[in-house]
């Protein structure tokens, strides 16, 4: 699902930032258009950053799974989260990643979404602002702290997928392969980090950030964005 791209150039220019990944799903003539225009290199999430998270979660050697190894006692007090280790370039149009959930643990309380950097890692994902999460143990999607009803419960065995289109300012999420639907419209359109939050014993994940297949049919769905955005010229 990754690819390594070096010294893409366009018919008569070169690329003065080098690209450091484009995920299959992505057509490389844009990849390579936007690229043109950052003034820094710019990197995708390819791991959890364990250096921005709380001490409740380990992460393991492969920098993806994670597990939740807290008092897991009180639900408020000893929730923890953790970021991704680049954010998402606005720039990019749409991303999307996937989560198994290897161990629910004693309650399933486990939240996948998106979030800004410098948001509180001691809350889960949705209850604080410019923070979307979509929630296992209840099935709610969160934002601001406000939950609504979305989808269904999810558990060990569960595959929990999640993207953002920013052309339309959305995030939509998908289990075992099958879209939900929007959870969130109006979303920020700054760059925002994958984030996993996790809160009782026990509580295992791990993630895919395009090095292995999606269960969702993500380049289906890009390549549906791709057309729909092109026709009305936004690309």
């Amino acid at each position: 699902m990754i690819e390594q791209n070096k010294d893409m150039t366009s018919d008569n220019e070169t690329l003065t930032q080098p690209i450091p990944f484009i995920p299959s799903y992505f057509p490389k003539t844009l990849m390579q258009q936007k690229y043109r225009f950052f003034k820094v290199p710019k990197n995708l999430p390819t791991e959890w950053n364990k250096d921005d998270s709380l001490e409740h979660i380990k992460v393991l050697n492969n920098g993806l799974r994670i597990e939740y190894i807290g008092p897991g006692v009180n639900i408020w007090r000893d929730a923890a989260a953790i970021r991704a280790n680049h954010p998402i370039p606005s720039e990019v149009g749409f991303y999307y990643f996937e989560v198994n959930i290897i161990d629910k643990g004693s309650r399933g309380n486990i939240g996948v979404g998106l979030t800004k950097k410098n948001v509180p890692l001691n809350q889960m994902p949705g209850w604080v602002p410019i923070s979307y999460g979509y929630h296992g143990d209840d099935g709610l999607a969160f934002k601001k702290g406000q939950g609504s009803e979305y989808g269904p419960l999810y558990s060990a065995g569960d595959t929990i997928g999640c993207g953002i289109n920013y052309y339309d300012r959305t995030i939509f999420f998908t289990k075992n392969g099958i879209n939900l639907g929007i959870a969130f419209n109006n979303v920020s359109n700054k760059e925002l980090y994958p984030v996993i939050g996790l809160i009782s014993k026990g509580e295992c994940v791990e993630a895919n950030f395009g090095a292995m297949p999606f269960k969702f049919d993500i380049t289906f769905y890009s390549k549906e964005i791709l057309l729909w955005e092109t026709s009305i010229g936004n690309i």
